[in-house]
């Protein structure tokens, strides 16, 4: 198949999956992820008390590997190695200066190396 119609193909599986998930179901596609829609939200004390414009802070999509690309597969497939020379970061939230204080949120930021490399 060409280039453009398995562009296509994605392109029309990927406007699919919005609409399943805007109708408030989860999408799983086999060896990939399974797809859904997560809402934000603060309590509140009651039912009265409730309002989407107050207690609704926000949507994110979620997606929870599954099959060839599963956390336990990657586990099993992959080589870490140490890498002979360092970089101190260069971008924000990419580490701490010093071993003594670590980053609180060490996925916020910094590049971790390409195994295969």
């Amino acid at each position: 198949y060409s280039g453009g119609v398995i562009k296509g193909v994605l392109s029309d599986m990927v406007d699919c999956i919005k609409e399943l998930l805007l109708d408030g179901k989860c999408v799983k596609i086999d060896d990939l992820a399974i797809f859904g829609v997560g809402i934000r939200s603060k309590a509140a004390d009651t039912l009265e008390e409730f309002s989407l414009e107050k207690n609704i802070s926000g949507m994110r999509l979620k997606a929870r590997a599954t099959g060839n690309l599963s956390t336990n597969n990657l586990k099993l497939d992959s080589q870490l190695k140490q890498q002979a020379e360092y970089q101190k970061p260069t971008t924000a939230g990419g580490g701490s200066d010093s071993g003594d204080n670590p980053d609180p949120k060490p996925d916020g930021g910094g590049e971790a190396p390409d195994p295969a490399a």
